[in-house]
Formats: structure tokens, sequence, C-alpha cells
């Protein structure tokens, strides 16, 4: 009795890593996997150093806005015959005013502006 609780735990536990994707989940973890590597007060050349293929948005003479991106591999299930890696990519755009990080924003909404 015990092997089928265990058996239908483990079941659940792998579907029910499939098929999330929330906006509301993905900005979280996009946040927590970027902007945690983010300190207040960061200057650029750290920024440089911490995302090295971040790619600028906009500039104007002070302020500047990057795309700092993350990869997280992640496991899931496709098939009865096994598991399927996969990589989610996540994106934030961060702003500098003269050097100096001031905010940090999801990057779908440098769309709508």
């Amino acid at each position: 009795m015990l092997w089928r609780f265990f058996l239908m735990t483990m079941v659940f536990m792998l579907l029910g890593g499939c098929g999330r994707w929330a906006i509301e989940r993905q900005d979280a973890r996009a946040a927590e996997l970027i902007d945690a590597r983010l300190p207040a007060g960061m200057t650029l050349q750290e920024f440089g150093k911490a995302f090295p293929a971040a790619q600028p948005v906009e500039a104007s003479d002070d302020v500047t806005a990057y795309l700092a991106t993350a990869q997280e591999i992640c496991f899931w299930c496709r098939s009865g015959q096994g598991f399927v890696r996969s990589t989610d990519s996540f994106a934030r755009v961060v702003i500098f005013e003269d050097g100096i990080l001031v905010r940090i924003e999801p990057a779908r909404a440098r769309d709508h502006q």
C-alpha cells in the first residue's frame, strides 16, 4: 500500500511541473533569477561584469536601459520513454541613470511605451 502512495505522489510531482506558464510565475521567476544579482546602487561597470551578454535597449545622455537575461535548465516529462531537457529564458530591463542602477522592469513593459 505504501508503494502505491509513493508512486502516486511521484506521478503528481512530475505532472505538476508540466504546463505552468502563467505570466505572473514567469515574472516572479525572472525577478528571482535576475534581481537577486542586482543590488541597489550597482554601477554600470559592475553590471557589465555580472551580465556580460546584456543588450542595450535604449540610451540617452544620462539614462541607459539594458536587457538582462538568465536561462534555467529544467527537466519535464514529455512521454513514457523518458525525460526531455528544456531551457527557460527570463529577461528584465535594467535602467541606469548617470551610471547607477535606478530601476528594474519586466521586459514586456517596455514594449507598450
